[in-house]
């Protein structure tokens, strides 16, 4: 009887938390469509130091406009720092593939109420995209950033077209874009490229600098959507070539019996990335 008085006593403590649970904190990790049985799986990472209540996906929006599948609420909460998928059935006024068109638009409700909303973006070549800081250039008026991008293979249903790059601090408040008049490349990225990326500040930033880097397919032409965000943490040097890495780089690909391989389209790959994880890939 003890122990089921103090049970009583510390799930209030937890429900109730005050703590805020924060969107930028969740991210989407993998979405897979089963036409056979017209099931969508979508995976989304919490890492909040909190749970979530009674969290479900309301819908999920693709590059076309249409609304995917709806979800009511199927659990009574999920853990902090962990991945839990979420399931549901394909509306059956949309005509499916197996290739969905990216960015998707998630709209993940973290508590009874709809209004505690989240959306999420999610892209599955956001990791084919590599991003270096080069330098913070002071000679022109507005300030430049300037970004070398790289690229691997990217999706054949979403490959950033007319996109662009925005950068943001840690508050959320953009500090510096892609302008149409100064731009090398206004029509999105190509795969298996490596190109310049120079964006005008709005406002000077102080090193070391901490931010995120939005990529947003339609920024340049069409509907903008943020398709992926990076994170980006620049260093205080003295250096005006300081490369530092904003993202995770892959260091190989190899297939399903381990061997090194480049891209291949509709096969299963393994990415495996510097910081030594590895991610599992089928480019279609």
């Amino acid at each position: 009887m003890r122990k089921l008085i103090l049970l009583l006593f510390v799930v209030p403590i937890i429900s109730f938390s005050q703590i805020q649970f924060i969107c930028s904190l969740l991210s989407v990790t993998d979405v897979a469509v089963d036409t056979s049985s017209s099931i969508i799986d979508i995976a989304v990472y919490n890492d909040n130091i909190i749970g979530a209540n009674y969290p479900h996906i309301a819908f999920t929006i693709d590059n076309l406009g249409d609304t995917l599948h709806t979800g009511n609420i199927n659990l009574f909460g999920v853990m902090p720092q962990d991945t839990t998928s979420y399931s549901y059935s394909l509306n059956t006024n949309v005509s499916f593939s197996s290739n969905l068109f990216y960015p998707l638009s998630i709209y993940f409700v973290y508590s009874l109420s709809n209004t505690d909303t989240c959306i999420l973006n999610y892209h599955p070549s956001c990791d084919s995209v590599l991003i270096n800081y080069i330098q913070l250039d002071t000679n022109y008026a507005p300030h430049q950033i300037e970004f070398d991008v790289q690229t691997l293979g990217i999706h054949s249903n979403g490959n950033f077209g007319y996109g662009g790059f925005v950068l943001l601090n840690s508050f959320g408040d953009t500090v510096a874009y892609e302008d149409l008049s100064s731009a090398a490349n206004v029509y999105g990225l190509m795969q298996y490229s490596t190109e310049s990326r120079i964006l005008a500040l709005l406002q000077n930033i102080n090193l070391p600098f901490n931010g995120f880097i939005h990529l947003v397919t339609g920024w340049f032409a069409g509907d903008r959507k943020t398709s992926c965000i990076y994170s980006v943490n620049i260093n205080n040097t003295t250096s005006t070539n300081n490369t530092i890495f904003v993202t995770k780089k892959v260091i190989k690909i190899v297939d399903q019996l381990g061997r090194e391989t480049f891209f291949k389209k509709n096969k299963l790959l393994f990415y495996k990335y510097s910081d030594g994880s590895v991610k599992k890939v089928i480019n279609h």
